[in-house]
């Protein structure tokens, strides 16, 4: 599965983005901005709620939100880029199994 495919499955856990598998990041980015406005214009708390599900931090927010005319594609952006970090961080530091040694199974 592509790193892309990987960030559209993990998105599509909270928010309601309308593609297929095979998509592009550029797609993936276009379609998030839609979905943001969308939930700003419709309903800030909702959004606010799933930026703190989807753990954005407070100050890369605040700072995406201040960005003036670019703040939906920062948002975006910013989405984007925090499920790829989560994605690889789960890649990198898989989680530990006690069952794995026999001698620490409690």
């Amino acid at each position: 599965m592509s790193e892309e495919q990987e960030v559209l499955s993990e998105l599509n856990k909270n928010l309601p983005l309308d593609l297929q598998e095979g998509v592009t990041r550029e797609a993936i980015l276009a379609q998030l901005e839609l979905v943001i406005s969308r939930l700003l214009q419709q309903n800030a708390s909702d959004f606010f709620q799933l930026m703190y599900r989807l753990d954005i931090s407070e100050d890369k927010l605040n700072a995406a939100l201040a960005s003036g005319e670019e703040t939906i594609s920062t948002l975006a952006l910013l989405l984007y880029h925090r499920q790829v970090q989560r994605i690889r961080s789960r890649r990198d530091h898989p989680p530990y199994r006690s069952d794995a040694d026999g001698d620490l199974a409690w």
